[in-house]
């Protein structure tokens, strides 16, 4: 897609923008063949969706077991009863269940449980929103950056007293990864820094927060953008771009290498 503001259009369809920003996507459908397509393709892929994931009667033995997996996690520490965690245990309780099941029974027992993990996010897939929104705001006319500079000697203090964290700024100019400079954004309930570089026309998002139990750490896709989690000593960092994915982890390894990082 060569139109730019492809991404607001999808942000604005899953109702990601605030008023004023989904007016200007609106205005802007008007005027541009390409965005109108997407929104076309999106709302499609929205219908066949929801047809296929018409509702279908749940057996009783499945709504017990997930019931005890909920009891379970209940008793459990905040850590284990991160989503990822709890999901685990529902395919195990299934396994169990579903033994000699025709595919039928396994395709209902499926989307039962992957509706039910869904239904109850845990702190993962709200941080995971949350750092999505987050980056999705950021591309729009002026949210991108508080402080400009690509000299991270001028960026790194500049969050001083602003944010909860002090993030590590490392130049990265000479390896393709150009400081653009930072914000202060809003995430999970924390003031956390966002570091901001620029791949070409990409755009790469590094924010920072203390742990707080219950994270998982890798890479994922989430709405069209790669996000990548890591933890070093006391402070998990994820960046999120449109960058592909071995793009994103050299970029990773850059900033873990130029801060003296240990990774977990």
């Amino acid at each position: 897609m060569s139109c730019e503001k492809t991404l607001l259009v999808q942000a604005s369809f899953d109702g990601e923008l605030d008023a004023a920003a989904a007016a200007d996507v609106e205005a802007h459908l008007a005027t541009c063949t390409e965005c109108r397509d997407w929104l076309k393709t999106l709302q499609g892929l929205r219908a066949e969706i929801r047809t296929g994931a018409a509702p279908r009667p749940v057996p009783p033995h499945l709504i017990g077991a997930i019931r005890s997996a909920l009891d379970e996690a209940d008793e459990q520490t905040p850590r284990q009863r991160s989503w990822t965690a709890w999901l685990r245990r529902a395919a195990a309780t299934r396994k169990s269940l579903l033994v000699g099941a025709c595919s039928g029974a396994v395709g209902t027992a499926l989307s039962a449980a992957l509706v039910i993990a869904l239904a109850l996010p845990g702190a993962d897939q709200r941080l995971l929103e949350d750092v999505t929104a987050a980056h999705v705001r950021s591309l729009m006319a002026n949210h991108l950056l508080d402080v400009t500079s690509s000299n991270h000697h001028m960026v790194k203090p500049w969050f001083d007293g602003r944010v909860d964290v002090a993030p590590p700024v490392a130049g990265l100019a000479g390896e393709g990864f150009v400081l653009a400079g930072g914000r202060a954004d809003y995430i999970g309930g924390m003031r956390v820094p966002a570091v901001v570089y620029r791949k070409g026309r990409h755009v790469i998002n590094l924010f920072s927060w203390p742990v707080r139990g219950g994270e998982t750490y890798g890479l994922t896709e989430h709405k069209g953008f790669n996000v990548l989690s890591w933890r070093s000593r006391d402070l998990v960092f994820t960046a999120v771009s449109d960058l592909a994915p071995e793009d994103l982890k050299a970029f990773a390894r850059l900033v873990q290498k130029r801060a003296g990082q240990t990774t977990e």
